[in-house]
């Protein structure tokens, strides 16, 4: 059975390449996710994925070996397609997840619960999800720890994008801070290489930076001064 879209796919596939979290390497904070979620369920599986155009990717798991799946038979397909919590009590009597290859063979999935992981308030990337090889049931209060979890995966997210921006910044302060020497009179920059460049596209190659022109007060009084002086 296909899985729909998000009506904003266009935006949440673009959302989720701006945070570079697709096949991105373990990480601990991530790892302890999936391993507390497991604890509080007391279930054999735990995962925290994404969901891209074609595929389900784990950025944390436990109790399983694989690191993907296609995105048409990942349950997390449809997590992400709202913002409550999914359960699915047994994918046996679910016609949704019946025919599914990983409910009729291995690792056996009949019971899952899976929280999506919202960003800016505006997109699901993927979802916090624990599965387990019985049937089962979940609480009021296991869904609220879902959630939180997912909450916590998000602000993950955040803090790695923060991050990534400041490195960023960093780099491009250290390239600024190479400018020199600059020609005293025609305001050029000598580069790496010997060469020399006029400022504005030295920024555009090295900062990806846009300059916009304008006029200072003091250059402006002088301007005036001259005009009025033809």
């Amino acid at each position: 059975m296909s899985v729909p879209k998000p009506e904003n796919e266009d935006k949440r596939l673009e959302i989720l390449e701006q945070y570079q979290i697709m096949d991105s390497l373990a990480e601990a904070a991530y790892d302890e996710i999936v391993a507390v979620a497991s604890e509080i369920f007391d279930t054999p599986m735990a995962l925290i994925t994404f969901v891209d155009d074609d595929r389900q990717w784990f950025k944390a798991q436990t109790g399983m070996t694989m690191q993907e799946t296609a995105r048409e038979h990942a349950f997390c397909a449809h997590t992400i397609l709202d913002d409550g919590i999914l359960v699915v009590e047994d994918a046996r009597k679910d016609p949704r997840f019946a025919t599914n290859p990983y409910v009729l063979g291995d690792p056996n999935i009949r019971f899952y619960a899976g929280a999506p992981i919202k960003v800016k308030n505006t997109v699901n990337l993927g979802s916090v999800c624990v599965l387990d090889s019985k049937p089962r049931q979940i609480t009021t209060k296991q869904e609220k720890l879902l959630k939180l979890l997912s909450s916590q995966v998000s602000h993950l997210l955040e803090l790695r994008r923060m991050t990534a921006d400041l490195r960023q910044e960093q780099e491009q302060n250290t390239q600024l801070r190479q400018l020199l020497p600059i020609c005293a009179w025609c305001k050029q920059i000598r580069t790496a290489d010997g060469s020399w460049t006029e400022l504005e596209q030295y920024v555009r190659q090295h900062a990806d930076q846009e300059l916009t022109h304008s006029i200072c007060p003091s250059c402006s009084s002088r301007l005036n001064a001259d005009l009025d002086l033809v």
